[in-house]
């Protein structure tokens, strides 16, 4: 994985202050993969990533102060066309711009830092990781 630099650190900062609204899901809705908990953060993955990919991503939500002490959850998954990471956040947080410009900022650092610059979708999801919206 790439060093992550301080800016990248307050996008994280910005994203857990959002996930924290809502609370943590429960991976419900989703099927295959498995779970990885980093510090307070659940990581869920499905069948269409590999451990390689899923471990790579946790190292980058550590290193960027996504993953802290506190709850939330977040899933990683593959498409034919791109990774996805879902992640639950509070209702009507997909309202506002500074927010989803954040949310692009940190999928772009995501395909950067993770995935060797392939495309990266953030979604946008409620507390049982279903898809509110996509950010791409």
């Amino acid at each position: 994985m790439k060093k992550v630099h301080k800016n990248f650190k307050q996008s994280g900062i910005i994203l857990l202050a959002v996930v924290t609204a809502d609370g943590g899901g429960n991976g419900g809705g989703r099927s295959g993969g498995g779970e990885k908990q980093v510090r307070g953060t659940q990581l869920f993955y499905t069948s269409a990533v590999t451990v390689e990919e899923v471990d790579t991503l946790a190292e980058f939500l550590v290193a960027s102060n996504f993953a802290t002490d506190n709850e939330n959850s977040v899933q990683l998954d593959k498409s034919e066309t791109a990774y996805q990471f879902r992640m639950v956040v509070a209702a009507g947080v997909e309202l506002d711009e500074e927010i989803i410009d954040a949310f692009k900022s940190y999928a772009a650092l995501i395909s950067e830092h993770v995935f060797d610059g392939n495309p990266v979708e953030f979604h946008v999801c409620d507390n049982q990781l279903q898809t509110r919206m996509v950010v791409n």
